[in-house]
């Protein structure tokens, strides 16, 4: 079952990036109103972030599109307002000319563009960058990019166990160091080390090679630059990496970075390299309501009280100050019986 296919409730840490997402976009409004913009994205058959970019930004300009005829089918059943239009397109199609495409949809008259391009096969990865630097060189000042792309260590390295035999960890860092480097090309790192290969540093290349085509498409020549806003790496099966970008004058970058707030933001990024963790745990009720009630105790008060440590207990080293900084946006999942 691929990632698109999984039912929300299963995947804690798409819908608090999705949070994040819709709480950046509230902070570029004060940049400049975006009501008027349009929102673009290949929003999966329940279309959530759709919901949320129109009720939080009253946004109606709304553009839904997927290559699969039986998921756009199900986004037409499943629109949040009647002016959403659903159409089948490859992403390929689409950043060739945005603007076509909107009026294709019968939205003819959007001050501005707000695309998410979600991707899930690393093996595209190229042709997926390459498609990023189209669509950025058509952007406008004000105009936000957002890309996820599937940053798994293993797709990279190989399989941890040949034959029923481990595989050092060195050859796995040259297996990935080497693999990234073929197929990256031109957009790889030129400072990236082999012997610093692993999940952190892949989902580190692939945003710096995203930023690199950033200023392929908009050059310097032009007096803009794509600004990154905010880069997270999360777990959602494998390791998938969102990077956001707005589109400003270069002489208004620092500006722009201000008036969102950016610096007392934790979840910006100020450069393509400054990738930020995002770990979601699988917490009972009573669990995540007893941390949110004691965030300002130390970890081990806190371990003292309950009786584990959550950092084990979650397999997620440094869980606690992951908690504290992003339980706002956890997602409250409960069952409920219609």
């Amino acid at each position: 079952m691929s990632g698109a296919a999984l039912p929300y409730r299963l995947r804690p840490n798409k819908a608090v990036d999705r949070r994040l997402f819709m709480d950046l976009l509230l902070r570029c409004e004060r940049y400049g109103d975006m009501v008027d913009h349009a929102y673009v994205s290949m929003a999966a058959y329940a279309l959530e972030d759709q919901k949320l970019v129109h009720r939080l930004l009253g946004i109606t300009r709304l553009l839904a599109f997927d290559m699969d005829a039986g998921i756009v089918a199900r986004q037409e059943w499943n629109r949040p307002i009647d002016e959403c239009k659903c159409r089948q397109f490859t992403s390929g199609a689409l950043v060739a000319d945005v603007d076509s495409a909107l009026q294709s949809s019968g939205i003819n008259d959007a001050e501005g563009y707000i695309v998410w391009l979600d991707y899930t096969a690393p093996k595209d990865l190229f042709v997926q960058i390459r498609e990023f630097e189209t669509l950025v060189g058509q952007f406008k000042h004000r105009d936000v990019v957002r890309v996820t792309v599937n940053a798994e260590y293993g797709y990279w390295s190989g399989p941890n166990r040949i034959a029923g035999k481990p595989v050092a960890k060195e050859q796995l860092q040259k297996n990935a160091f080497e693999r990234m480097k073929s197929v990256l090309g031109e957009y790889f790192p030129s400072n990236a080390k082999e012997q610093d290969m692993g999940p952190e540093l892949v989902a580190s290349i692939i945003s710096r090679a995203f930023g690199k085509a950033a200023g392929n498409a908009v050059s310097a020549t032009t007096g803009d630059v794509l600004e990154p806003l905010s880069i997270t790496r999360y777990a959602d099966g494998q390791q998938m990496l969102s990077m956001t970008a707005m589109r400003a004058n270069l002489l208004e970058a620092s500006l722009m970075r201000a008036r969102l707030g950016l610096s007392e933001w934790p979840f910006a990024s100020s450069a393509w390299s400054d990738v930020k963790y995002l770990a979601v745990a699988d917490l009972t009720i009573r669990e995540r309501l007893y941390l949110e009630r004691n965030s300002s105790k130390s970890a081990s008060q806190i371990e003292s009280d309950v009786g584990f440590n959550f950092d084990v207990v979650t397999e997620m080293p440094g869980f606690l100050e992951n908690f504290k900084t992003y339980y706002r946006h956890y997602p409250a999942l409960t069952p409920v019986e219609l």
